[in-house]
């Protein structure tokens, strides 16, 4: 019989501003479970909707979203981290229909510099055709649809204002990148005392997930990448003689070294920021916290 478990907390964004590593250092706590499916993005789609399966990977029906936490049985915090929620205007009603009591957790990065990692990552995937940043950053505003939202997902106080309508305030906590990136431990252990679990476990957070940039050589980022033979046979030592943290240590720190990560010109930093000066003011007001830094 399937388990009827739900999440009790979901780590929602935003969109390249630390979650997943935020993720996987909460998961080393012996009290915290995580979904092993990154990214179920079940709140994006309304009940009963029609999905073409073909199309996508995520978890559309309430009991394929129940099987993903069906050994969450013994932890006390049960959480799950899917970035797309924070930009869906219709999420937060989703999820207050099926978790009401949730807690939800976000991180937020200055909204040009979200977009210009998002855009280095997509060059990186092959992805984004436009060879300069600002030239993405317009394309993308001004078409009818929007295809990577590089504008739209750093609107945070457009998208936040209806977590708050919903949710108790006590019941969302924001952090900023800067202060993850800085002393992410602190922040961790702050996320834990917000879980309700002992927040003296100290986590390994040396290792940085999902990190921006393009290739410093095509072909050697192409073998830490690809499924080649040399992986496979190094696969089955590495995870006789190394932990789990440390062999995500090792893959991200092969990662980072493959990845150069040009400059954002300030001068376009300064001019797209001024395009979400009044969201931001507005956010200041809604989370509490002094953002004139992103103005600066």
């Amino acid at each position: 019989m399937t388990s009827k478990i739900l999440p009790n907390f979901i780590v929602c964004g935003a969109h390249k501003g630390g979650s997943t590593s935020l993720c996987n250092y909460l998961l080393q706590h012996p009290s915290v479970f995580i979904s092993k499916k990154k990214e179920p993005n079940f709140f994006l789609y309304d009940s009963g909707e029609d999905i073409d399966r073909e199309k996508t990977n995520d978890v559309v029906t309430l009991e394929q979203y129940h099987y993903w936490f069906r050994n969450a049985t013994h932890f006390k915090a049960i959480g799950e981290g899917s970035v797309g929620y924070l930009s869906d205007e219709k999420a937060p009603y989703r999820i207050r229909e099926i978790v009401p009591d949730v807690k939800l957790i976000m991180i937020l990065r200055h909204p040009v510099e979200r977009a210009y990692s998002h855009y280095l990552f997509n060059q990186r995937l092959d992805a984004e055709a436009a060879s300069e940043f600002l030239t993405a950053f317009q394309n993308d505003r001004t078409r009818k649809k929007s295809h990577h939202k590089y504008f739209e997902r750093g609107l945070y106080h457009h998208y936040l204002k209806h977590y708050y309508e919903v949710f108790p305030k006590d019941r969302i906590k924001i952090y900023l990148f800067d202060d993850f990136k800085k002393n992410p431990q602190a922040v961790v252990r702050d996320v834990f005392k917000f879980l309700g679990v002992a927040e003296e476990f100290e986590a390994d957070v040396r290792a940085k997930d999902a990190v921006s940039g393009v290739p410093r050589n095509k072909a050697i980022y192409d073998f830490i990448h690809g499924d080649n033979q040399l992986r496979k046979l190094l696969r089955p030592i590495f995870r006789l003689f190394l932990s789990p943290q440390q062999r995500r240590l090792l893959w991200t720190k092969a990662i980072e070294a493959s990845l150069k990560k040009p400059g954002l010109d300030r001068e376009v930093k300064q001019m797209l920021q001024e395009e979400y000066r009044s969201d931001i003011l507005q956010l200041q007001d809604l989370i509490e916290q002094d953002l004139s830094h992103w103005l600066a």
